[in-house]
């Protein structure tokens, strides 16, 4: 089995760095994050980035890229999306402003789980119209399965939140499948 340890394992005094992105065809991508481990948190980095908008219904490619000192370690995926229910956000457009510019949560959870057990977990406090910065946390990779892929925004009088069912279609590990 994959699991996350093995792309964000830090040795002593190597610098690790982590990037991401969820990107759909050529377009600028949706998400994207870079990080440095949270000391003394293993799976857990501090992380900026940038947040354009939610994604629609349809095929996206995640990457997950782990630099350790000269080594690398990467996940390229292609995921199916398509929305599953909850608020009404704009999907693929920039955010708007009344989606305020406090929080932002995302989460990957198994089907049957809560977003207490997401696997994969990116929070943060917005401070401009795209930046964000917070910490990116996870525990698994998604390789096989559904799974359930969970925005939170704040608006100006609440949190609003968009589900999607994921499915996965492709996925390569290190240039190879996932176990």
């Amino acid at each position: 089995v994959t699991t996350a340890p093995s792309v964000a394992r830090p040795a002593a005094d190597v610098s690790v760095r982590v990037h991401a992105r969820l990107s759909h065809g050529a377009d600028s991508p949706l998400l994207q994050i870079e990080g440095v481990p949270d000391a003394g948190k293993r799976g857990r980095f501090v992380i900026t980035g940038s947040l354009r908008g939610v994604p629609c219904s349809g095929t996206y490619r995640v990457v997950i890229a782990g630099n350790l000192g000269s080594k690398s370690s990467w996940y390229d995926g292609t995921v199916v999306l398509r929305k599953s229910g909850g608020d009404r956000i704009p999907c693929g457009v920039p955010l708007q402003g009344d989606l305020g510019r406090t929080f932002v949560r995302i989460q990957v959870y198994r089907p049957g789980a809560t977003p207490a057990d997401a696997f994969i977990v990116i929070e943060g406090r917005r401070f401009n119209a795209t930046a964000f910065e917070g910490s990116f946390i996870f525990s698994d990779m998604f390789c096989h399965g559904p799974s359930t892929l969970r925005f939170q925004l704040s608006s100006s009088s609440r949190r609003l939140s968009i589900l999607y069912d994921m499915r996965m279609k492709k996925v390569s590990f290190r240039g190879g499948g996932c176990l």
